[in-house]
């Protein structure tokens, strides 16, 4: 795949599809370009969408740097997002986030209102809560792991980066956690671009009362529960999540 420069960040990025309408997909913690929405590609209408997607700065492909977590992190994803997006030539796409990328969505939507279309984001939390600092603190544990899962992310970390992600993670969930961040209390009314927020009512990581805390945020914001699936919904039932997804963007094109 290639990459590209930014901002002394190494980035890579893949193109797929021909359609006129530009959407941008975030991978989650962890996520490469592949591994969060493969399923969601090999679905989707390539003739309709042209989808752009990113190995977050130091997930995957990616590095040198190394990922570096701190407050405001994200928000320095988003911008990193959109100078990729402007160099690579598209001025207005739509953008879909998962998790963690969807919080970099969020921030990305709230800080540039003219570049974006339309925004979708699913399984995304609007605070740690305890349920979730507990889950990063278990994920420390690699050894807890499920053994195909943790085959796969060796494929494409080093061991000790994986264990120093986790770590770090960890870390920044508890002090947010400990300091109570509302991690989108300054951009809920700056986000002017139709919104929806998608969950699984059985997501076991970020608990469905979060998501609907997100959609609450922001007053024209439409919110889609789905009764299975787990917050990796867009893997796991993506026949379904596209026929929410889909419509929503089609229904919120540029002319």
């Amino acid at each position: 795949m290639p990459k590209i420069l930014i901002d002394a960040f190494n980035l890579q990025y893949e193109i797929i599809g021909s359609g006129k309408h530009i959407v941008l997909f975030l991978p989650g913690f962890l996520g490469t370009i592949r591994s969060d929405f493969d399923a969601v590609f090999k679905n989707i209408d390539t003739t309709k969408y042209q989808l752009v997607a990113w190995d977050p700065p130091g997930y995957g492909k990616s590095r040198p740097p190394d990922r570096d977590f701190y407050e405001g992190c994200l928000q320095r994803d988003a911008s990193l997002a959109v100078k990729m997006m402007e160099k690579l030539g598209y001025e207005r796409f739509s953008v879909f986030g998962w998790s963690q990328g969807g919080k970099t969505a969020v921030h990305l939507a709230a800080a540039h209102p003219t570049k974006v279309i339309s925004l979708a984001t699913t399984g995304v939390a609007l605070v740690f809560n305890e349920r979730l600092v507990r889950f990063f603190k278990v994920s420390k544990s690699l050894d807890c792991w499920p053994k195909d899962v943790l085959a796969n992310r060796l494929k494409v970390y080093e061991r000790p980066y994986l264990e120093k992600l986790t770590e770090d993670m960890y870390i920044y969930a508890e002090k947010s956690a400990r300091e109570k961040k509302q991690f989108f209390k300054d951009d809920f009314p700056r986000i002017k671009c139709p919104f929806l927020v998608m969950h699984s009512e059985k997501d076991t990581t970020v608990p469905v009362q979060l998501g609907r805390q997100l959609a609450d945020g922001v007053e024209h914001a439409e919110l889609h529960i789905f009764p299975e699936g787990n917050h990796n919904v867009h893997m796991t039932h993506t026949k379904e999540f596209l026929q929410v997804l889909c419509p929503f963007l089609d229904k919120h094109n540029d002319p």
